[in-house]
């Protein structure tokens, strides 16, 4: 009985070690295909540096999370402490079903490479992630949430935060989920009407592009709130995905502040025109 015990424990353990290489490779395929997707971004607007980081941000940081993954694997003992890993996949497979999405809402313009392989990444990121999300769950539905709940609890935006890095973070998770709620709104307006005009459609799938972006850096929040929860920061792998996460806040925020500002001025140099028309008609009526 010894001796099958100790076969059986050599067996699982050299499945485990083998899963957990292809696991690797997979995600250190992922990691370069966004990586030769920013390449390609940067190629297909002749190597101009006004491309704006909203481009290519989300795609970096989804090569910074993949590549993170990747080392984790080797370097970090999952078996300690599964949910960042489990966070970062969840925000790989949201990010990933949107791209998709947004490629089924654009399907008459998937005829380039670039665009066939901006697809082709989407997807095997998805599946490869799928895969690796539904892992804490091999010991039972129950038994993955038990620890895996709390957790996620204290890093959402209903956790009030405790200290100065859960209060940055709480204020970024804040303004992302105020510019999705802006964002779904026409989303659902303009679906309405996504069947009788092409600029329509056009419309949702660009406000579908920009969604991915934002639920990419959404889930890296929780991710790296979770992390500054469990005393974490200081690791490398979360170091990198900090960094990533401020490039893509600070070029998505700052567009929409842009906008915004935008907006407010014309709004108000409207409203000034309009004033001084009421009141040469008063002195005209003087």
């Amino acid at each position: 009985m010894k001796m099958s015990e100790k076969f059986v424990e050599t067996v699982d353990k050299r499945k485990n070690n083998t899963s957990s290489q292809s696991s690797t490779i997979g995600y250190g395929c992922v990691a370069l295909a966004y990586f030769i997707q920013i390449f390609l971004s940067f190629k297909k607007n002749h190597w101009q540096p006004k491309i704006s980081l909203s481009e290519t941000g989300a795609p970096g940081l989804a090569c910074a999370i993949s590549f993170i993954l990747s080392a984790s694997k080797i370097k970090y003992d999952r078996g300690k402490d599964d949910v960042p890993s489990f966070l970062m996949n969840g925000t790989l497979m949201i990010y990933s079903s949107l791209c998709m999405l947004q490629f089924s809402l654009a399907a008459q313009q998937i005829t380039t490479s670039f665009t066939k392989f901006f697809l082709g990444t989407a997807i095997f990121s998805f599946l490869l992630n799928a895969k690796e999300y539904s892992s804490i769950y091999k010991e039972g539905f129950i038994r993955g949430n038990e620890h895996l709940i709390p957790r996620i609890h204290k890093a959402n935006l209903y956790a009030l935060p405790k200290d100065l890095p859960n209060m940055i973070y709480f204020v970024g998770m804040l303004i992302v989920i105020l510019l999705k709620v802006n964002l779904f709104i026409p989303i659902l307006s303009a679906s309405r009407n996504a069947g009788i005009s092409l600029a329509s459609r056009g419309s949702i799938v660009s406000k579908v592009s920009s969604l991915a972006n934002l639920s990419i850096l959404g889930g890296s929040l929780v991710t790296i709130r979770d992390a500054a929860n469990q005393k974490y920061l200081s690791q490398k792998r979360f170091l990198v995905l900090n960094f990533f996460i401020n490039l893509l806040f600070c070029s998505l925020v700052g567009k929409f502040i842009i906008v915004f500002l935008l907006s407010y001025l014309s709004i108000h140099r409207f409203l000034n025109i309009k004033i001084k028309q009421q009141h040469i008609s008063k002195v005209k009526r003087l």
